[in-house]
C-alpha cells in the first residue's frame, strides 16, 4: 500500500442517455468466455462478454453490501425469470412488450397487464392508421406518424427512457421511442430492429434485401434523406447523418433493445451517485445483451466509483467487498489494483490515527492475503512510521521514537528490521537537526540514546564521530584549543566504543601543533604536546611532533645562516629528547657549517 492515495475513478456515460463515452475506471480486458445470452447481426462478427463472471453473478456477489439508497439493489423475481428466458437474444416466455415494461420498472405483474392492454389498444389503432398502406415501407412510415400523433404526442424528454412512461405521459427519448416503434412494428408484421450509434438509438425497417433507417424521435424521420435532413433535426439540435457512423452501427434485436432501457437507467443512477443500483441496471442490461460494450464498461465504472465512495465515507469493509467483485470481473486492471491498495491503506491508516494499532495491523495482514506481491513487513512497519513522520513534522521527536518502540513490540519479526531502521534514521535526523542548530549537547544526547538501543549500528557511530569533529572545531574557534580538547576528552568517556573519537582528538592536537608552529609560537606548540600528547595515536607520534617543532624553529635560523642559533635549538631539543638521532644529526650538520 502506498503512503499517498492515488485513486482512479471511472467515468460513467451521463451526458446523454445513450452514448459510448470512453471510460477510465477499468481497462477492459477481453477475457475469452462463451457468450451467455448474446445476439449479433449476421453481418457482424460475434462479440464476446468481456469479463470472467456472469452479470447476474455480479449482483449476487454484492447481495451482502447495503448502502444508504432506497433504490432497488437486486433483481425482481420476474426480472430473473426474464433473464433466464432469453436464449441467443430471443425471448420465449415473455413478449417483447412485457419485457420492455418490466425493464421500465413495472415489476408488478398486475401493473404490467394494464400496460399490455394499452399496447393492445395502440396496436388496434396502428392497424387502422396503416390499413391503406400498399408497401412494407409505407406501413413503417405511417406507423411513425401514428405514434407521434398519439401516444408520443407530448414530445421529447431527454431522460424518459421507459416504455411505461410513454404510455403514462406521452413523453419519450430516443430509446423509449425506438422501443415503442419496434413493439408496434413487430405486432404489425414488420421486420424491424434497433440500431445503436455513438450517442443515439434509432430503428431500421427491412423490406426484403432493402432497409431504411427510422429516426423515431421525429414524425418525419422515416428514411431520412438529404432533402428531409433539415426537417428532422435531433432533439438536441444535431443532425441525423447516419453515414457518419457507418462503421459504428450496432443492430440489436428485442432483448438488446430492452437491455438499452436498463442501460439508460444505469446512466441516470450513476449520475445521482446511486452506484449500487447502477451496477444492478448495467448487470441487467448485460444479462439480456452480453455484447453491449457500453454497459460492460459502465458496470466496471460503477463498481469502481461505488467502492471509492464507500471508502470516502469510511465504510471500508463494504468498499473492499465491492472492489473484490470488480477484480473478479477483471483481475488485471491497473486502476482497480491501484485502488485496491489505496483503500486497504486508508482503512489501516484510519485505525492507526485513532490509536487502534492492533486492529490496524489486522487490516494490513488481511490486505497481504488479498493483494498479490504485498510487502507485509514494509506495510506493518509503515503504519508506525507514517504516524511517526507526522510527529517529526511537528517537532515531536520523542513521540515519534516512542511510537517506533511501541511498534517493535507489536509487529511481526520480519517487520522489526524495517522499523528498527526507521528508528535509527529518526535518531540520525534528530541529531543532525540539533547539530545544524548548533546544539551539540542535544545532538550528543540523541546519539547516546540511539546507541543504547542499537549499540552496533554503524550509522550512529559515524554520526558520533562527525559530531565530535564539528563540536571540537566549533569550541576551538570560540573558546580555544584547551576547551575543545576538554570536550573531546568528555566525548571519549561517553562513547568509549567509538574509536573514531580518538582520531578526532588526535587530529585536534596535530592541528594545534601545526598552527602554533607555523605562527612561530614554538613554546605553545611544545606545551600542547606536553599536555595532550596522550591523545595522539602513539608515543612515537608525540616524539615526531616534538621533532617537527624543533626542526621548524632551527630552520628559521638556518635560513639566515645563523648556525649557532640553530645549534642552540637542536641542543635544547636533545635535552628534551636525549639520544634522538634526527636532532643529533641535524646538530652535527650545523656544527660542520661553522667549521
Amino acid at each position: 500500500m502506498q503512503n499517498s492515495r492515488n485513486l482512479s475513478r471511472g467515468v460513467s456515460n451521463s451526458a446523454v442517455r445513450w452514448t459510448r463515452t470512453r471510460l477510465l475506471a477499468a481497462g477492459i480486458g477481453l477475457t475469452a468466455i462463451a457468450l451467455l445470452n448474446g445476439w449479433t447481426s449476421a453481418a457482424e462478427p460475434a462479440a464476446r462478454y468481456p469479463y470472467q463472471i456472469a452479470p447476474r453473478a455480479v449482483v449476487e456477489l454484492l447481495d451482502g453490501v447495503k448502502d444508504s439508497s432506497d433504490k432497488r439493489i437486486s433483481f425482481a423475481a420476474d426480472e430473473a425469470r426474464l433473464f433466464a428466458d432469453v436464449q441467443n437474444g430471443q425471448m420465449h416466455e415473455f413478449s417483447f412488450g412485457e419485457a420492455a415494461v418490466l425493464a421500465s420498472g413495472a415489476t408488478d405483474a398486475a401493473k404490467r397487464k394494464e400496460y399490455l392492454a394499452q399496447l393492445d389498444t395502440l396496436e388496434a389503432g396502428a392497424r387502422k392508421a396503416t390499413g391503406d398502406a400498399k408497401t412494407t415501407l409505407e406501413k413503417g412510415e405511417q406507423l411513425l406518424k401514428f405514434i407521434h400523433a398519439g401516444p408520443m404526442a407530448h414530445g421529447y424528454e431527454a431522460q424518459q427512457t421507459d416504455l411505461s412512461k410513454i404510455l403514462d405521459t406521452g413523453r419519450f427519448n430516443c430509446v423509449s421511442s425506438a422501443v415503442l416503434y419496434d413493439v408496434l412494428a413487430r405486432r404489425l408484421g414488420l421486420e424491424v430492429r434497433a440500431v445503436e450509434i455513438p450517442g443515439h438509438v434509432f430503428a431500421v425497417v427491412y423490406d426484403g434485401p432493402k432497409s431504411v433507417d427510422v429516426e423515431t424521435t421525429n414524425a418525419l424521420g422515416f428514411n431520412p434523406s438529404d432533402e428531409t435532413r433539415e426537417k428532422i433535426k435531433l432533439p438536441d439540435g444535431g443532425e441525423y447523418v447516419a453515414e457518419r457512423h457507418h462503421g459504428e452501427r450496432r443492430e440489436v434485436n428485442e432483448a438488446g433493445l430492452v437491455a438499452l432501457i436498463y442501460y439508460n437507467h444505469g446512466v441516470s443512477l450513476a449520475a445521482d451517485k446511486h452506484f449500487h443500483e447502477a451496477v444492478v441496471a448495467n448487470a441487467s442490461a448485460l444479462a439480456l445483451d452480453p455484447t453491449n460494450p457500453s454497459a460492460a464498461k459502465n458496470l466496471m465504472a460503477n463498481l469502481n466509483n461505488w467502492s471509492l465512495d464507500l471508502a470516502g465515507a469510511s465504510r471500508y469493509e463494504q468498499a473492499i467487498t465491492v472492489l473484490a467483485v470488480s477484480l473478479k470481473l477483471d483481475p488485471k486492471d491497473g486502476s482497480l489494483l491501484n485502488n485496491q491498495r489505496a483503500i486497504w491503506n486508508d482503512y489501516a491508516n484510519s485505525l492507526a490515527k485513532s490509536d487502534r494499532y492492533d486492529r490496524a495491523l489486522e487490516i494490513v495482514r488481511r490486505a497481504a492475503q488479498a493483494i498479490p506481491g504485498f510487502d507485509l513487513a514494509a506495510e506493518e512497519a509503515r503504519l508506525f512510521e507514517q504516524r511517526g513522520e507526522e510527529s517529526i513534522q511537528t517537532g515531536h521527536w520523542d513521540t515519534a521514537i516512542a511510537l517506533a518502540d511501541r511498534g517493535l513490540a507489536m509487529v511481526d519479526s520480519a517487520a522489526r528490521k524495517e522499523l528498527q531502521d526507521w528508528r535509527v534514521g529518526a535518531f540520525l535526523r534528530q541529531s543532525n537537526a540539533a547539530l545544524q542548530a548548533g546544539d551539540f549537547k542535544r545532538a550528543a544526547l540523541v546519539l547516546e540514546t540511539g546507541l543504547k538501543l542499537e549499540p552496533t549500528d554503524g550509522r550512529l557511530k559515524n554520526n558520533v564521530a562527525y559530531l565530535a569533529q564539528q563540536w571540537g572545531q566549533s569550541i576551538n574557534a570560540k573558546d580555544g584549543f584547551a576547551a575543545a580538547v576538554d570536550v573531546l576528552v568528555e566525548l571519549r568517556k561517553r562513547f568509549p566504543q567509538i574509536d573514531e573519537i580518538k582520531e578526532v582528538a588526535a587530529n585536534q592536537v596535530r592541528q594545534f601543533v601545526q598552527t602554533q608552529t607555523q605562527q612561530a609560537r614554538y613554546d605553545e606548540a611544545l606545551a600542547g604536546i606536553e599536555h595532550y600528547g596522550n591523545l595522539l595515536g602513539s608515543r612515537d607520534e608525540a616524539t615526531g611532533l616534538v621533532v617537527y617543532v624543533y626542526d621548524a624553529r632551527a630552520r628559521k635560523s638556518m635560513d639566515s645562516k645563523d648556525w649557532a642559533a640553530a645549534m642552540g635549538v637542536y641542543e635544547q631539543g636533545l635535552k628534551k629528547l636525549p639520544g634522538n638521532g634526527h636532532l643529533a644529526n641535524n646538530l652535527a650538520y650545523c656544527q660542520q657549517q661553522i667549521k
